[in-house]
């Protein structure tokens, strides 16, 4: 059993009061789960939009195509995502590369031991100064374009390697719209990855130097053929490299900034420094779809600070206390 969150209640004052929810696999009639005192969002980059949407908080000519009566005129709903994404070349190797993938007791020895028993190895290194706008991602295996990595292996018996770049700090912005007033319907997602010149520029710079380090002296030892197996070394010139990119480009799946928090007189804000939806009363957004901006590197640790930070608030706003 699982329940669909339909659509957000208010009244008329504008303060939200509720969710009218579906449960399945029945779904034979939708009822309201009541608020007591407020209602938090946690639905995604995705569908955190798309809820606040259909319940009358976005862009007006936005809900306007759907008939959705306004609630409160946000055109910063659903605007703005940012995603991380990779791409990288794939080479034939003569090393073993399942075992790191497939042997949790074989990398808790590589890497966790030295670092627990003598502070030494991988994880001593420390994060760089600044903020990087590329990531280096080794693979034990081929990732050609992304299609299907299941049916797109090569079938001769070699093992593969891949280094993935990623872009982890892209000027490029998505959309989530409404394909319709139903939550039932998912909503339309345009990420638009790659589409900003800075971007662009980068991507292709980073897949030269993947490049490089496949050509280095220290490689010369794993591979088992000097000539790159994906895209191939027909695939030479920026332009070339660049529609490889296009095609093989894959989200890291860290979607965000659909519902962006600003300042309350920022008409591209969606909720204020309290994850408060601006506009209207008692009803918050605490997911990634929150973030001002998304920062490089993982965001899975900085959604538990802000939910942390967040139910902190809640707390002392309805409590008078504070989170120990």
């Amino acid at each position: 059993m699982t329940t669909l969150a339909k659509k957000i209640v208010f009244d008329g004052k504008k303060r939200a009061t509720g969710v009218v929810v579906e449960s399945r696999p029945f779904g034979l009639f939708d009822y309201i789960l009541k608020a007591k005192r407020e209602v938090t969002l946690s639905a995604s980059a995705f569908q955190s939009p798309q809820l606040l949407m259909v319940s009358g908080v976005g862009l007006r000519a936005e809900l306007a195509k759907h008939r959705i009566p306004i609630i409160a005129d946000r055109p910063g709903v659903g605007q703005g995502m940012e995603d991380h994404v990779f791409f990288g070349p794939s080479w034939m190797v003569k090393v073993e590369m399942t075992r790191i993938a497939n042997d949790p007791l074989f990398v808790l020895g590589e890497f966790a031991g030295p670092y627990t028993l003598k502070k030494q190895g991988p994880l001593t290194n420390p994060f760089p100064p600044d903020w990087p706008e590329v990531e280096y991602l080794t693979a034990p295996g081929y990732f050609g374009d992304f299609s299907n990595l299941f049916t797109t292996q090569p079938k001769d018996g070699f093992m593969y390697a891949t280094i993935l770049g990623g872009l982890v700090a892209p000027m490029s912005r998505g959309t989530v719209t409404l394909k319709s007033d139903d939550t039932k319907d998912l909503p339309l997602i345009d990420p638009k990855w790659l589409t900003d010149p800075t971007d662009q520029a980068v991507a292709v710079a980073l897949y030269k130097r993947l490049r490089q380090a496949f050509a280095s002296k220290a490689m010369r030892g794993v591979l088992a053929d000097s000539k790159e197996y994906f895209p191939g070394p027909e695939v030479r010139i920026d332009a070339q490299i660049l529609q490889v990119i296009r095609n093989t480009v894959q989200a890291i799946w860290h979607a965000s900034c659909t519902c962006r928090m600003g300042k309350r007189d920022d008409q591209w804000a969606v909720v204020d420094k309290e994850a408060r939806v601006i506009g209207v009363d008692g009803l918050r957004v605490v997911d990634a779809s929150s973030f001002a901006l998304l920062p490089p590197g993982h965001p899975q640790s900085t959604v538990y600070v802000l939910a942390e930070k967040i139910a902190a608030e809640i707390l002392w706003k309805n409590h008078g206390k504070k989170l120990s």
